[in-house]
């Protein structure tokens, strides 16, 4: 292939290559390729015609038989050239990686994401050891919510260096999102060695012991955090119907409103109702939030302190903040929305209580569960000292793996 886009034969290597062309290039593949491997088409073709010619018997069948073969050993020297691509066919590999990043700096000064990482696919299909690559493409793969090579690229980037321990940390994340327990833990385990960014998140959800078998056992409470309750997903369900058609949410609103109405509104009354009736109207159909397990284990981590403490509003005992307690879990996040409730153990009457946001200026609780940005969830409950129970829900506009 290589020989037949030499400098002395670039005139097969046009962008309109006719047939007659490609079967000298057949030729050409025939007459040099085989040569150099010891094989002669021609010699081949010469030995069948001079056993015809010195043959009695058969002479027909053997000249037959003798182009059979010398067609087949052209068929299959020129399969390459019929079915590769002309670009390919006349670059060289690396001519080739710089045509795609010239693709991918096109894509970039578009901003077109999804180009850019069809680019960047391309060139690590050539070149599996362009690190700066496979960098590039995990950022939009966590752009663009696709987790297909996520694994891969980690990997890659530690057998390039074992002693990167963020590339060892974040494997091991995006391993725990994936419901890959031990491998998980076991990554965490060695990126300690050289980071301790995610200390907490190896102590309280690895929160295993490593038998002489290597085996890990996880604890019951680390299901639990892992592990939505009945009401976790009964609330999760009650905000993807409001969210998939709000304007058919209003009547169940409504209904909800006239029987909890001194619980729902106490301050604003029936005013609150009529403005969020008005919101609902004005919503437009919004996609299904998607549960993540870092926004779950930061809200767990904050409805267990709120609990346990008998405090209230959105920073910890701890002075954490909501950012601060997703940053525990993962190292990729872009707009957070935290909402609090507290009530019955209902999920429509959370529901509904944080979309009519009772004395609340700015309605902050509503915009978080009408946000159309907003892709991804975490929802938590426990029981509070002074109400039935507290509610958490943190928002993200960014998508994470899930198993």
């Amino acid at each position: 292939m290589i020989l037949i886009c030499d400098n002395n034969l670039n005139i097969f290597c046009t962008a309109q290559t006719r047939v007659f062309e490609r079967w000298l290039e057949i030729w050409f593949f025939v007459e040099l390729i085989i040569p150099r491997l010891k094989i002669s088409s021609l010699t081949v073709c010469k030995q069948h015609f001079n056993a015809a010619m010195h043959s009695t018997i058969n002479v027909h069948l053997t000249i037959f038989l003798a182009m059979i073969q010398f067609l087949g050993i052209c068929f299959a020297m020129s399969l390459p050239v019929l079915l590769l691509p002309e670009q390919i066919l006349c670059q060289s590999p690396q001519r080739s990686t710089n045509t795609f990043k010239t693709a991918y700096n096109n894509a970039l000064s578009a901003k077109n994401l999804r180009a850019m990482k069809t680019a960047l696919d391309s060139i690590i299909a050539y070149d599996g050891d362009d690190a700066d690559a496979r960098r590039q493409r995990l950022v939009l793969s966590w752009e663009l919510g696709e987790w297909t090579h996520l694994d891969e690229d980690y990997t890659a980037l530690i057998m390039r260096d074992s002693s990167n321990g963020e590339a060892w940390e974040r494997r091991g994340v995006v391993r725990w999102y994936g419901g890959k327990v031990q491998s998980a833990c076991e990554d965490m385990r060695h990126a300690s060695r050289y980071s301790q960014r995610f200390q907490h998140f190896t102590q309280t959800l690895c929160d295993s012991v490593f038998s002489t078998s290597a085996v890990i056992r996880t604890t019951s409470r680390t299901a639990s955090r892992i592990t939505m309750s009945a009401l976790d997903s009964a609330i999760l369900q009650e905000i993807n119907l409001m969210r998939s058609n709000p304007k058919n949410y209003i009547p169940i609103a409504e209904e909800e409103f006239i029987h909890n109405a001194p619980i729902l509104a106490p301050r604003e009354g029936m005013m609150v109702l009529r403005e969020l009736v008005q919101t609902l109207i004005n919503s437009p159909n919004l996609t299904p939030l998607q549960t993540a397990l870092p926004l779950r284990l930061a809200a767990f981590d904050h409805a267990e302190d709120l609990a346990a403490h008998t405090q209230y509003g959105h920073r910890g005992t701890d002075g954490s903040l909501p950012h601060t307690r997703l940053e525990r879990y993962t190292f990729y996040r872009k707009m957070l929305g935290e909402n609090i409730g507290y009530g019955i153990k209902s999920a429509r009457t959370l529901v509904v209580g944080l979309l009519l946001d009772d004395g609340v200026q700015g309605r902050g609780h509503r915009g978080n569960l009408l946000n159309p940005r907003n892709r991804s969830i975490g929802i938590a409950t426990a029981e509070h000292p002074m109400y039935p129970c507290v509610c958490v829900q943190m928002f993200e506009e960014a998508l994470y793996p899930h198993p």
